[in-house]
This record gives structure tokens, sequence and C-alpha cells, in this order.
């Protein structure tokens, strides 16, 4: 029994490194494609912060936080780790005998910076704005001498003021002989837009740390003549104030919200945008007013609504086209039956912890009918993207892209009756992209036959418990172009009709 127990022992010893070396030298490919997904990620945010930062350095007011210049100088270092990983895999997958003492190293390597730059890309959100005052005396009134009964005094003030409201001016210069009251003048002028509070509004004050505020005593009539409006509230209250003003229905286009904006909205121009970070929606039972005109709306970190389709309560959202929910903590769907996003076009998701299901189960028809692009990332608590009664109203969608979901097993919901589907096929007959990467739960994009006539790329990357592809040889899609994936995914799914496989197998690549 000593012997016995003394090899167990030894085994048990010898097999804890055995176990880590094999954890870490297998699947070497599949690391790979997650260490540059990552990095593509991470680089992306960096470009978006310091194209952000460019704008609004040209306040020079501002200096750029600690805590910003910290984050990028580690990405920088984090992005150059990997690049150097990356070199090492080129030599490493060389030659027909791997290097096993390699793989492992490497495969621990990429681990730890998969891990790094997943951290690292969740801290690239600064909620407290990306630049702090560099003088703490801005905004105080400058002591002037008395020019105001001064006729030339006041003709040079007017035609300076009257470019300085003049949207298409970018520059003024003031030019004279010394003594003649130039510093005097511009000293004025400064006092005046201190005092109106609207600076440049003429223009666009979204990316500046500037905010409006009802309790400073501005009107909304300094702002009157105004076609094309960027602003930030200071508070709840301010915002809504604004909003019951009605002067939104006066404009072109605007693009207003409250806390720090442009986080992760992309902007168009022309368009009528809200964006709303870091505040309640409810309060005392009351859900937050918005414009009834609003063609784009972005949340993020809005943690007190469960349903979006709660906005309509308050809102006329029938002109609302584009729609962007990031890191909103209640929500759990984002409608019931009521159709109240006829215009939706584009939809994006984007780490909602709580989110069940798109619907909450209620059949309806007619609620994102005009929905092209569907986009959902990082969505831990689904399970499917669609019920088999909701693809009636998503027949013009053009797009769909679901990555890091857990749960995720199926994107179409198997409604059977006595054991056989309700619905033989899946009728999407826009959709031209499907894509769908590191969904570890998904077995199925759906169980029954997908027709989809205008379809051209499918992109298939760590769905490893994904067997099968919902196609049949009597309804393959003649538009297709590329099926993109792993090559040992590609050759372990299984078939139901042999001659289907080869039929599809020119369109496929691993591609990159």
């Amino acid at each position: 029994m000593d012997i016995v127990s003394s090899s167990l022992t030894a085994i048990s010893l010898l097999w804890t490194p055995l176990e880590s070396c094999c954890f870490y030298s297998r699947k070497l490919d599949e690391r790979v494609r997650t260490l540059r997904y990552e990095l593509e990620g991470l680089i992306s945010k960096e470009h978006d912060l310091k194209a952000e930062i460019s704008s609004g350095m040209v306040n020079q007011r501002k200096k750029l936080r600690s805590e910003i210049q910290l984050w990028l100088k580690n990405v920088e270092k984090l992005v150059a780790e990997v690049k150097q990983i990356e070199t090492e895999i080129e030599k490493c997958m060389k030659g027909c005998f791997p290097n096993y003492i390699s793989r492992y190293r490497l495969g621990k390597m990429m681990v730890k910076r998969i891990n790094d730059m997943s951290e690292l890309h969740a801290k690239g959100v600064f909620p407290n704005g990306l630049f702090i005052d560099s003088f703490q005396d801005s905004g105080r009134i400058l002591p002037t001498t008395g020019l105001v009964g001064d006729k030339t005094f006041n003709r040079v003030s007017k035609a300076i003021w009257k470019l300085l409201t003049d949207t298409s001016t970018s520059t003024i210069g003031v030019h004279g002989m010394g003594g003649v009251g130039k510093t005097s003048v511009m000293m004025h002028i400064y006092n005046q837009l201190i005092e109106c509070k609207i600076f440049d509004l003429n223009f666009s004050m979204f990316r500046s740390k500037w905010r409006w505020s009802s309790t400073r005593g501005v009107g909304f009539d300094e702002i009157a003549s105004l076609t094309s409006l960027g602003l930030s509230f200071e508070d709840r209250t301010s915002f809504i104030e604004y909003v019951r003003s009605k002067h939104w229905q006066d404009l072109q286009s605007y693009h207003l919200g409250i806390g720090q904006l442009s986080i992760f909205l992309p902007i168009s121009k022309g368009t009528r945008s809200i964006e709303i970070q870091g505040y309640d929606l409810v309060w005392q039972d009351t859900v937050i007013e918005l414009p009834n005109n609003i063609q784009q709306l972005a949340l993020h970190s809005c943690h007190d609504i469960t349903f979006l389709s709660k906005l309509s309560d308050t809102t006329n959202l029938e002109n609302l086209r584009h729609c962007y929910l990031s890191n909103c903590n209640g929500m759990e769907f984002i409608t019931a039956s009521c159709n109240c996003f006829p215009s939706l076009e584009l939809l994006v998701l984007r780490k909602l912890p709580k989110l069940k299901a798109i619907s909450n189960g209620i059949a309806a028809s007619q609620i994102f009918t005009k929905l092209k692009s569907l986009k959902i990332h990082s969505c831990n608590s689904m399970k499917y993207l669609f019920s088999s009664g909701m693809l009636q109203d998503f027949q013009n969608l053009e797009e769909i892209e679901v990555w890091n979901s857990s749960l995720i097993h199926e994107m179409v919901e198997d409604k059977t009756e006595g054991g056989t589907s309700l619905f033989p096929t899946v009728l999407l007959p826009k959709l031209r992209r499907l894509s769908l990467s590191m969904l570890p739960e998904l077995k199925y994009i759906t169980k029954r036959v997908l027709i989809c006539d205008s379809l051209e790329t499918v992109e298939i990357w760590d769905c490893e418990k994904l067997r099968t592809l919902p196609f049949s040889i009597s309804y393959l899609p003649s538009t297709l172009q590329h099926i993109k994936g792993n090559r040992n995914w590609w050759d372990g799914l299984e078939w139901d009709e042999s001659s289907c496989k080869s039929l599809l197998q020119p369109f496929f690549g691993q591609g990159v």
C-alpha cells in the first residue's frame, strides 16, 4: 500500500505541471486569433481617444488628465509586447516539427497578454472627461477702461461681434497702431462673451468641459438664431428645461445630452442626436423627456431602465434611426409589444449584462420592420437573438454581428409543437452578412433551414460547439462570396447533405 500511495503521489506531482504545459501548448492558433482580436480592439480604442484628444487640444485652456496619459503609455507598452510575441510566433510556427517548449512559453505569454489587453480596454472609459482646466481663473471678468462712449470703440466692437456670431468666420484679426485701444476693445469683447455665456455655441461645445446650466441665468433666447447646436447640459434638470423650451424644433441638426459626450456615438453631420452618459433616465416614476424628432440615441451607463421602449412614455420615437446602448446594467429587453421604433435601422447593444432578449417574448408585428443592422457585443445573459414569432419583423435585416456573449446557444429560438418545429424554414431575404465570434455555447444558428437569397459573407470564429450550418442544397444562396473561419472548425462540420459541403467549399477561406 505504501508503494501504491507513493506512486500515486508522484504521479499527482508530475501531472500538475504536465497539465499546465498541455493547457498552454494546445489551441495555439485560436489563441493567436484571440490575441490579434484583442489587439485590434485596443488599438482602435487608442486611435479614437487620440482623435478626441487632438480635437480637444484646440482649446488652450485645457490639459490632458494624468490618468489618460498613463492609460496611453500602458497601451503603447502593451502593444509593443504583443508585437514581439507575434514575431516569435511566426518563427515558432515555421518548419515541419513544432518546438513544444516554445509553444508552451508563447501560449502562457499570450494568455496573460490577452487578459492584460481586455482589462486595459475596459479601463479606457473616462467618465470624468479627458481634460482639466489649466487656468483656474478662466471666465473671470477683466478690468477695462471706460471707452463705452467712444464712437470708434463702438463701431469696432459691433464689427467684431458681428463676425463672432457668423458661423462662417474662422479667424478674426485686430490690428492698428500702438495705443489706439486694440487691447481694450478685445477685453470688452471677452467680458461680453463671459457675461452671455454662449461662447462658440454656433458651432459645437459637446467636446468641451463647459456645461449649460439653468441655474446660471442663461436664457435660451441667447441661441435663438442658431440652425445647428452641439451642447452638453450640466444636469438632468437643465436638459429637461431645454427640451420643454421646444428650441430644438427650429434647429436643422443638433447633438445634445448630459455628461461627457461623444464617447462611443459616431456622430453623423446634419442629424439630430441625443447622448446621455451616467445619469438615471427615470426620476420620481417619470421617464426623462427627449426631443420628439430625435434620429440618433446613445445611452451609456444609464442603469435604472429595464425596457428601452419605456422612453416612449414621454417621447415620440418614430424618427429614431440609430440606437447605441452600452454598459446599461439594468437593461433586460429592448421592447415589449409596442411599436416604438418604426424607423429604426441600426441597433448596437454593447456590454449589457442583464439583457435577456430583444423582445420580452410577447408576439407583435411591425416592431423592427426597417432594421438593417443588428450588432450585439458582450451581452452575457442572452441565450438567443430572435424568437420564432419575431422573424417576420426582421425581413429588411442586412447585417447580423454577434461576438463575445457567453450564453447564446442558438440564433433563433426553436419553438416546437409535439416535437415538430412550428416553422420549417427561417427566412431573412435581405441578409448580406452574418458574423459570429467568440460564442462558446453556440450550437446552432438555427435548427431549421436558413433561406437568405442575398447572403454574401459568413464569418464564424471561436464557436467551438457550432458543428452544423443551416443550409440546404435546395436553398443555397446564389449571392454567396465568402465563408470565413478556422480550418479545423470547417473540416469538423457535420452535414445532412454531403453534396452541400462540396458546393460551399470554394467559398471557404481562413481569412484574417
